[in-house]
């Protein structure tokens, strides 16, 4: 409902008390622009390496080699998987997939990142170790992290706030 894609049935989706049904063109396109979302599969390209999962957002945007290396290089170094630029999707685990896909989001520096599931492929030591990322991303770089997750157990700790839907 954040990003727009489906359109609440009643109500209404306020972001930064604006309503989100209201808003179109350019405003619509920053919105989302600011919004990153991941889902419980993993949306990478399999036929291309990880240093280019991360990087193709930046280039379509049309930054400069210099700045995308060390974006990449940055992002990489912030998830743990730097000795893995080389390598392609299918070589990773479902962890560090998980992981390149958050990066590959990162990499847009989104203000708001939405993930649906994020965990529920992973093993419980790379569930683990995905939601302290997680935290880490909101810590260090201020992100808001909007989660739906089954494993309370590991997410509750780290929330601020705690929504239950029925």
């Amino acid at each position: 409902l954040i990003n727009r894609l489906e359109t609440p049935g009643e109500g209404e989706v306020l972001l930064n008390g604006e309503p989100l049904q209201a808003c179109s063109g350019q405003r619509l396109q920053a919105i989302k622009k600011d919004i990153g979302m991941i889902f419980q599969n993993f949306n990478l390209l399999n036929s291309k390496t990880v240093f280019h999962n991360i990087a193709i957002p930046l280039i379509l945007q049309g930054r400069d080699k210099a700045f995308i290396q060390a974006r990449v290089a940055e992002l990489l170094a912030f998830v743990d998987l730097s000795d893995k630029i080389h390598s392609y999707p299918n070589e990773l685990s479902g962890g560090q997939k998980q992981l390149l896909n958050l990066a590959s989001v990162m990499a847009m520096q989104p203000k708001v990142l939405i993930l649906d599931e994020p965990t529920s492929q992973l093993d419980p030591i790379a569930s683990s170790e995905f939601l302290e990322t997680l935290a880490k991303i909101n810590r260090e770089l201020g992100t808001t992290i909007i989660l739906s997750e089954h494993r309370l157990e590991e997410a509750f700790p780290l929330a601020d706030r705690v929504l239950v839907m029925e």
